[in-house]
């Protein structure tokens, strides 16, 4: 039976990322080759109105003044806002403050509104606390569509794609208003049920086609038009069709850091949320150097409107490790990859630490000690970072010989 080969090259990931950073205003024209990408806007101090923003909105369900625009650089106002498949954000400023506001007023339009564990306003799968009371301060809240979120936090999951929903609300205490505008992003719950128990691990390039595990016959050949994930009745979630000459590995697994970039036809259908991107590093997770004794826990999403990464790190026996990977999708752009740097962390580790953390603090002089993995010098160790009281140096002892073993500035030159 022969084996397809996959060639093992070095892809540079840099060039493509870094051409989606950033901040860009586009013209109408622009937009059909360059795709706006901006972070969330920040909190502000008190804005004017413009023109543009300006004016009354006869029964509006939102409060007037907020611009929103999306990846196509098209502008509308929030009252005409419903909801959107596609990357949206509030343009310009997301507070309209009044006359001397109260600065509870502003702190609590920071703190709200509250996601769920594990939730974002990226990524949000569970219900919003969305408070009709803060203290002495009212709260009244608008959605742009309560089918998605209602006007009192509850979530109902759309089920073909993800929404961006917009919430606005304004705060009142003693005579003052602050009106706040909040955009977030609700997944999409076309593949909520399926569980990792249905993912086919990927072990090892020579094993690509391990059809048989799954009770395929490949006997005569690999010509099988098959999949490495086994999808529900849509058909449309699967990883590594049989596109796989589009597939390529970087593979560094000889040393004690299993670095790995993949890239090429990793999935079908692109990937909208968090548990969809579990999915796909965990069917990876024998081919980037995921071994059985670590875990890796999804740390965050970044959307900038190009693409949505989705953060992960490795723990072993509930430590944080140096150990990383990233699933990186481009949601307006041709990007498909997974970038990972996995710790090789030995059977039979200790992970308990000889030292306390007061005792190094105390003998060394530092403050804020953390325990972690990490590599250095070639070597596995179990670590306290911390950093020292009196510079801005970061020192790292070992955690079971209580050894200095680094210690560098954290300052930028």
């Amino acid at each position: 039976m022969n084996k397809r080969r996959i060639i093992c090259v070095l892809i540079v990931s840099a060039i493509a990322l870094c051409s989606c950073s950033g901040t860009k205003e586009t013209s109408a024209e622009e937009t059909d080759n360059s795709k706006e990408t901006t972070t969330v806007t920040s909190v502000t101090s008190a804005v004017e109105s413009s023109e543009e923003t300006s004016g009354s909105v006869t029964g509006a369900n939102h409060p007037e003044g907020f611009i929103l625009c999306d990846v196509e650089d098209r502008t509308f106002a929030a009252e005409d806002f419903t909801s959107s498949e596609k990357w949206v954000r509030v343009q310009g400023d997301d507070l309209i403050l009044g006359d001397r506001t109260p600065s509870s007023l502003i702190e609590a339009a920071q703190t709200y509104p509250e996601f769920a564990e594990g939730d974002s306003s990226q990524n949000v799968t569970k219900d919003i606390y969305l408070p009709a009371q803060a203290d002495d301060i009212n709260i009244s809240w608008a959605s742009s569509d309560e089918s998605v979120i209602s006007c009192d936090g509850k979530v109902t999951l759309p089920h073909e794609h993800s929404k961006y929903v917009l919430l606005t609300a304004t705060y009142e205490t003693d005579g003052k208003e602050v009106e706040a505008a909040y955009v977030v992003r609700v997944a999409r719950d076309m593949f909520a049920d399926i569980g990792t128990d249905k993912v086919l691990p990927l072990y090892g390039y020579d094993e690509l086609w391990a059809f048989e595990s799954i009770g395929i016959d490949t006997s005569d050949g690999w010509d099988y038009s098959g999949w490495f994930y086994e999808y529900d009745e849509l058909e449309q979630l699967y990883f590594f069709q049989d596109i796989v000459d589009d597939l390529t590995i970087y593979d560094k697994s000889s040393s004690t850091i299993a670095d790995y970039f993949i890239t090429g036809q990793l999935c079908e259908t692109s990937i909208e949320t968090a548990h969809e991107s579990d999915l796909l590093l965990f069917s990876m997770r024998k081919i980037i150097g995921w071994h059985d004794n670590c875990e890796m826990r999804y740390e965050g999403l970044m959307v900038d409107g190009y693409t949505d990464i989705y953060d992960y790190r490795q723990y072993y026996n509930g430590i944080p490790t140096s150990g990383w990977a990233k699933v990186i999708i481009g949601t307006y752009v041709d990007i498909k990859n997974v970038h990972s740097w996995i710790l090789q962390i030995p059977e039979g580790f200790d992970s308990k630490p000889s030292v306390t953390e007061d005792e190094i603090t105390d003998k060394y002089d530092l403050v804020y000690p953390s325990l972690e993995i990490m590599e250095l010098d070639g070597r596995i160790l179990l670590v306290w970072k911390c950093y020292s009281s009196e510079s801005s140096e970061r020192v790292i002892i070992d955690a079971h010989t209580g050894e200095e073993v680094y210690r560098g500035s954290t300052v930028v030159t």
